[in-house]
């Protein structure tokens, strides 16, 4: 049966020059949803006869008579027309053809009006063809019909051809992690280079591998999901108490019974939480932003940036926070003590992996000229980006922002003392030494330790990539702090904790490999899954709760992980429900993304600063949930 509207729309005044008034609008409804009700036309409806699920009426954008019809349309002529441009492809039994998703794509701009100009560009983008991701750099699309006349003159090449000629630029230079690669058969491989982490086809081989193994069944799945817990318990709960087992036997049933029955609070609550920020704000961050005029990226990032510079200062990596005159008298004993360790790290420089527009390297430097008088700042990062630290560093130079001077306290940050340098190159292939003119092959007790290295929401794969090129400057590093992200679109082949994970998997057999480490950063997209519905934009979801969007940081990555083209056998939500995991998918995710940054903690306290007096090499939440779930942060000091 047919759903008619709940009022009536007899006599409705209709024209062709202005839409009829509207009808009571239905609920929201999702598109794709099988159980879709589309209502009935009003009558004398003379405008387009799409549906809108999303709004809950029809399009009331005027018809279109003067397109040609698609392939497989049912329209005799012109006359028949019923759909405006923008729902031109309604017209085909598919539904899909190639005109219509040029015309809808041409003409969103428009809000639902129609223009012969978006007709016009529908009609030639069908005559191109389809568009397919460039073969040099799929972060674009082309036509397929111009590939070979696009790779002539691609920009990508160029780019590619000029980053080669960079006296710094080495080519895979850090790539191949650290660790054995394992077949399926447990079988070594060699680690030869591979493509670049910017290239999504190593991804795409990836999943291909992991898809078509037929050893990865549903029970293979919640064994793996047990082991997770396992790890995680022993690793960062009190699992001693629990019943213990030897490598490569199964877990004993009271083992299996305790693992399920671990809560959501009590997975979170292992790994501590020590958010910093409130003690820079009080200092006098916030008021220096602004009268910066520094784009910070929204309230969220600018907590995360003064919890992450109040990390430095607690690893005296930075100058402990100004204080006002009378808490200096007070406390200038302590004050000179801690002065004394920054006098003995001598960090005069901040590096910044992965750095985006640089606000928190330039911060982190701000703070550290602020009682210096002078600091160097270094910004490693592949792409360009609008809004850079560059900007706000000349700005106060030139003495056109504003200051925080205080007559009782020193500014919270002097941009205008920095020495700032930009390192436009991949992670993958940076060679530090040569970009930051530093020698190589000197020792740990011989060589200054200057050099303060961050990153906030290094994504991927990128966190690998980083703590390899680190590695021939590491004599040189006073201390680093990263906070990682998007566990999601790490690799195996980058990966620097591939021995760590799987001797903590308790594999002795090295069973632990590809396909295992696929699922786990497979499910650690469910760590940092929203709460809301998918299919509606996070914009959205704010301005209905009553919030203001944040603004677009350094950090918006890639929300398409490797959710896509995925099996059934390994599905989170259906292994935690035969298992009856008391946790839910969600903890499970995050307790996969610590496990894999555990791994790269062991490499930086085992390899990266092997020979470096380390003090204190760990990782915590550095926020809480509801300002970032990306909270981790891993840390390291050297002494």
């Amino acid at each position: 049966a047919v759903q008619h509207y709940v009022v009536s729309h007899h006599e409705l005044a209709m024209s062709s020059s202005s839409p009829p008034i509207a009808p009571k609008r239905l609920p929201p409804q999702r598109e794709g949803d099988p159980d879709i009700k589309h209502p009935a036309l009003p009558p004398n409806w003379n405008r387009c006869h799409a549906f809108l699920p999303l709004k809950g009426r029809f399009c009331r954008a005027a018809k279109c008579s003067l397109l040609p019809p698609p392939p497989g349309s049912t329209r005799v002529d012109s006359t028949d027309a019923i759909y405006c441009g923008n729902h031109f492809h309604m017209y085909s039994d598919t539904g899909f053809d190639a005109v219509g998703k040029a015309a809808d794509a041409n003409s969103r701009s428009t809000a639902g009006t129609y223009s012969t100009r978006s007709v016009a560009s529908a009609g030639a983008a069908a005559k191109k063809g389809r568009r397919i991701p460039c073969p040099i750099d799929p972060s674009h699309e082309i036509y397929e019909s111009r590939l070979a006349k696009h790779i002539k003159i691609c920009p990508a090449a160029r780019r590619k051809v000029n980053d080669a000629s960079l006296p710094y630029y080495r080519d895979s230079v850090n790539c191949g992690g650290f660790g054995s690669l394992l077949s399926d058969e447990g079988e070594d491989v060699d680690e030869s280079p591979r493509l670049t982490k910017k290239s999504k086809s190593n991804e795409d081989t990836c999943i291909a591998v992991t898809n078509s193994c037929s050893c990865i069944t549903r029970e293979w799945a919640k064994e793996l999901a047990l082991r997770v817990l396992d790890a995680y318990d022993r690793l960062f709960l009190d699992g001693s108490n629990h019943g213990t087992h030897t490598p490569t036997t199964k877990l004993a049933p009271e083992r299996i019974k305790y693992l399920s029955s671990l809560t959501f609070n009590r997975l979170i609550e292992g790994i501590s939480t020590e958010d910093l920020s409130q003690s820079e704000f009080d200092a006098g961050l916030q008021l220096s932003i602004s009268a910066q005029k520094i784009k910070s990226g929204g309230q969220r990032h600018l907590r995360q940036i003064g919890s992450i510079v109040g990390h430095l200062r607690a690893m005296d990596l930075l100058p402990p926070l100004p204080l006002r005159q009378k808490q200096q008298q007070h406390d200038a004993k302590e004050e000179d003590n801690k002065c004394n360790d920054i006098q003995r790290q001598q960090v005069d420089t901040i590096l910044e992996m992965g750095a985006g527009r640089g606000m928190t390297g330039l911060v982190a430097a701000g703070a550290l000229a602020a009682s210096s008088g002078s600091a160097k700042l270094i910004l490693v990062e592949r792409s360009g980006t609008r809004g850079k630290a560059e900007t706000t560093i000349r700005r106060a130079i030139d003495g056109r922002s504003g200051h925080d001077n205080n007559v009782d306290e020193r500014p919270y940050m002097n941009l205008a003392g920095l020495n700032m340098c930009r390192i436009k190159c991949d992670l993958a292939h940076v060679h530090l030494p040569t970009a930051m003119d530093i020698d190589s092959k000197g020792s740990s007790e011989e060589s200054v330790k200057n050099v303060a290295v961050v990153a906030k929401h290094l994504c991927g794969a990128g966190t690998d990539l980083a703590l390899k090129s680190l590695q021939p400057i590491s004599h040189h590093i006073a201390g680093c702090v990263m906070a990682t992200c998007c566990h999601g679109v790490c690799n195996w082949n980058d990966y620097v904790g591939r021995d760590y994970l799987g001797r903590v998997f308790n594999h002795a057999d090295g069973s632990f490999g590809r396909n295992e480490f696929d699922t786990l950063k497979y499910w650690g997209g469910m760590g940092s899954a929203p709460t809301v519905p998918e299919h509606m934009p996070s914009n959205v979801q704010k301005q209905q709760q009553g919030e203001k969007p944040e603004e677009e940081g350094e950090d918006k990555h890639d929300k398409k992980l490797v959710y896509e083209d995925r099996r059934t056998e390994d599905r989170i939500s259906d292994v935690v429900r035969d298992l009856g995991l008391a946790c839910g998918s969600k903890a499970l995710g995050r307790a996969c993304q610590r496990l894999i940054d555990y791994g790269r903690v062991e490499y930086m306290k085992n390899v990266l600063f092997k020979d470096a007096n380390v003090d204190g090499t760990r990782m915590q939440h550095y926020v809480n949930p509801d300002v970032t779930p990306q909270n981790a942060l891993l840390m390291s000091k050297c002494r």
